[in-house]
């Protein structure tokens, strides 16, 4: 091949706590696990799995100082470098031979006719590196602008619940912000005490959550008390970007054929509610 053209090599940085991302994924679909139904977000998968901060700068520091480009994904699993093919030969060892026959679309006829070689630091920061990798990528599809659900900061004393639900076959799970006597959001964790730095100082001790399916005629009460084993959370943001804790709570025994609405009310300290 010409030495001048270009090719792109693909690297995967090596993952971590694979055998914690498995316990995860079986606890989220074990109905008698706590954790049933609470599905990790994009940021805490990366938090777990991602490959480390030492490992990720010392790939970037390494590529940089070389001659063609390097460019992270987004969550800095993956890596793509850019070179000449001469580059490429030298950064990484080997000799390149042009493959003959048919080959897949998007993909290089251009393969390394000797395994790799790096120096070991690297390589051990690495799970795989690919000569293969495609020359063009596909553009991502537009996505529409989301929003990000804001919670009103004061005006009530019922829980509000963020519209979208999360169903699965025998369950679902609502994430809501509580609001404490004086009528403004709260602010308190759970472990502190929800709503203990509110003025009127009543803790908020349970949610009563009624949920409903008015198609079939069938609801259920459930009563989920304010303590850290039933109440996950995270920080929220209201309409006048304020913050405000999001707590989120997993329903079991919860048959979804048919629409469902979700009512939460607030058990106070001093027997209100």
């Amino acid at each position: 091949p010409s030495h001048d053209n270009s090719i792109v090599v693909l690297l995967a940085l090596r993952q971590r706590n694979m055998d914690l991302l498995e316990r995860k994924a079986q606890a989220v679909s074990d109905p008698s696990s706590p954790e049933y139904g609470r599905y990790l977000e994009r940021d805490e998968l990366y938090g777990i799995s991602g490959s480390s901060a030492y490992n990720v700068d010392l790939v970037e520091k390494f590529f940089s100082e070389l001659p063609g480009t390097f460019q992270f994904s987004f969550g800095k699993d993956f890596a793509r470098y850019t070179c000449t093919i001469a580059c490429v030969e030298k950064v990484f060892n080997t000799t390149l031979r042009i493959q003959k026959g048919r080959v897949a679309p998007g993909t290089t006829p251009i393969r390394a006719s000797e395994p790799v070689r790096l120096p070991v630091n690297i390589q051990n920061a690495l799970e795989g590196t690919s000569l293969n990798a495609p020359l063009f990528m596909p553009p991502h599809p537009r996505q529409s602008k989301v929003m990000p659900f804001r919670y009103k900061r004061s005006g009530r004393t019922a829980p509000r619940v963020r519209p979208m639900m999360v169903a699965g076959d025998q369950f679902i799970s609502i994430h809501f912000v509580a609001y404490c006597k004086d009528k403004v959001v709260n602010q308190d964790t759970v472990q502190n005490g929800i709503c203990r730095n509110s003025p009127h100082s009543r803790l908020i001790t349970a949610f009563d959550v009624l949920v409903l399916q008015t198609a079939t005629n069938w609801q259920k009460l459930v009563r989920v008390p304010a303590v850290p084993d039933t109440l996950g959370e995270k920080v929220a943001k209201t309409e006048d970007n304020q913050t405000c804790t999001e707590f989120n709570a997993t329903l079991g025994n919860i048959q979804n054929y048919a629409s469902t609405t979700v009512r939460i009310r607030s058990l106070f300290s001093d027997g209100s509610v």
